[in-house]
């Protein structure tokens, strides 16, 4: 007898799973003392010391506030942004998830540039959207130990004229460039529903494009509290978008998408922002020194260029995938982990979340320990 197809996922999925590598795994170097820099995860704890447990025991109780607006209302004020261009998420995910759900029908085209966050092409397929991407330019400088990606802007604005909506991280997850404004404002002016993910702009010393929100109606702007802010273990985010966008995303969100101890949490976050930039500040501080002292690495045994980030991590890259497939596993006997490509264009390189000045002095040592034996 035939079994139902109920048990299977629709052909799309199927298609999904089939093409796409990305998983996530049972990971053993949770477990023990390892230095986690594999995610891009802040290094120092938030600044969250005015609650108490009974409070926060209170809270789990209730369902949580659908609108958000402790929080969106802090926000509006930090921004200057009216409240009603604001709507938060279990994520910024969750809200580009959504985007792409709420306008694009079967077969839309979806541009983005690669190598780029993968969840863009997973989450584009999912919807049934096509997913085009530019690659990056890559130039190497051998003498200099750098190595840069860049976009070519005439040939991506060719490309966003076929299609309905634009995909940029700025900084661009995993090498940390940053996509000229100039650049972003002529994408804009093709009135393309174009989404700028500034997951990592509190780490750059470019300026947001928040402010161009209430001037242009096709661009939103995703923010998170998962990198700056510390907290990628509540999942919260949000979005500036013009409020007709808000509206009908707002209509077909879940109910209670953000819990209550993330948006209490986010608001504290919010009014504690001193604390919070200095944590940032001591963030890019390690992470230009971190550069400069790779930059020694390289001259030493010319063998991995840097590509400069304006995020809060480095990709490296090694003359061949055998070297970094080698560097990630010596520095995981050292108990240091680092992010690992699969993919052909990132094969030969490791990306490296900047941690504590101490935790990036053992990765320093163990890369030179690494290139002293071979």
């Amino acid at each position: 007898m035939k079994e139902p197809n109920i048990i299977f996922p629709s052909e799309k999925i199927k298609q999904l799973i089939r093409y796409n590598s990305i998983s996530y795994k049972i990971d053993n170097s949770s477990n023990g003392n390892f230095i986690r820099l594999d995610k891009n995860e802040n290094p120092y704890l938030p600044p969250l010391d005015n609650f108490s447990v009974s409070e926060l025991l209170q809270d789990l109780r209730r369902y949580p506030d659908s609108f958000c607006l402790n929080l969106l209302n802090c926000i509006s004020e930090k921004l200057n942004i009216p409240e009603s261009y604001l709507l938060s998420g279990n994520g910024s995910d969750e809200l580009l998830d959504m985007v792409i759900r709420s306008y694009t029908e079967k077969n839309d085209k979806i541009l983005s540039v690669s190598p780029s966050f993968p969840m863009y092409k997973i989450y584009s397929q999912i919807n049934g959207a096509e997913y085009i991407s530019e690659s990056l330019k890559l130039s190497l400088n051998h003498s200099k130990g750098i190595a840069l990606y860049n976009i070519d802007e005439e040939k991506f604005l060719r490309l966003a004229n076929i299609a309905k909506v634009i995909i940029l991280a700025r900084p661009n997850n995993p090498d940390g460039s940053i996509a000229r404004r100039k650049f972003i404002l002529k994408l804009l002016k093709l009135n393309k529903l174009t989404i700028i993910d500034e997951a990592y702009i509190e780490f750059s010393n470019k300026s947001s494009m928040v402010n161009l929100v209430s001037k242009y109606r096709n661009l939103i702007v995703l923010r998170t509290f998962s990198k700056a802010y510390g907290l990628a273990g509540l999942r919260l985010g949000y979005g500036i978008m013009d409020p007709s966008i808000k509206n009908v995303l707002f209509q077909i969100k879940s109910p209670f998408n953000v819990n209550r101890l993330a948006s209490k949490f986010g608001t504290q976050l919010i009014k504690s922002q001193k604390k919070v930039f200095e944590n940032i500040e001591k963030i890019k501080n390690t992470r230009d020194e971190f550069f400069k002292k790779l930059i020694e690495t390289h001259n030493l045994n010319q063998n991995c260029l840097i590509h400069p980030s304006a995020g809060s991590f480095f990709l490296i890259r090694f003359n061949s995938s055998d070297t970094a497939g080698a560097v990630y596993r010596h520095l995981l006997n050292l108990k240091i982990k680092v992010r690992k490509y699969e993919e052909i264009e990132l094969s030969s390189c490791l990306r490296i979340s900047i941690g504590t000045r101490s935790q990036m002095d053992k990765v320093l040592e163990g890369m030179n320990s690494f290139f002293e034996v071979n």
